[in-house]
């Protein structure tokens, strides 16, 4: 969970264990970080493909408020489900409005 690593600690390098590959974690971190949830380190060839590299810095707020709320199974249903019923797709805009509109009726 990157809100308790250190900063800087998280590269996309340490995901190949788990069956993904290094470019293919970065890549992600730059759409991360593109919608705001995170601050990464991007190595970008575009000569070579685009970002080759990363590495996590750090979640910004949003990005913290995003993992704190889809930190519960039954909240990360709830959303996911809220999405698709009403047609939409799994996008991070739609999950993280779900997320929020789940957290507000929740809380009160």
């Amino acid at each position: 969970r990157a809100q308790e690593q250190e900063y800087g600690t998280v590269s996309a390098a340490d995901f190949q264990q788990a069956g993904f590959s290094e470019r293919t974690v970065a890549q992600h971190f730059q759409l991360m970080e593109e919608g705001g949830l995170i601050v990464a380190n991007l190595l970008d060839l575009p000569e070579h493909g685009g970002v080759q590299r990363g590495r996590l810095l750090r979640l910004t707020w949003q990005g913290q408020e995003f993992a704190d709320a889809v930190q519960s199974a039954s909240t990360w249903a709830k959303a996911k489900q809220k999405v698709m019923e009403t047609g939409g797709s799994l996008t991070l805009h739609a999950l993280r409005l779900a997320v929020e509109q789940i957290a507000r009726t929740t809380l009160g």
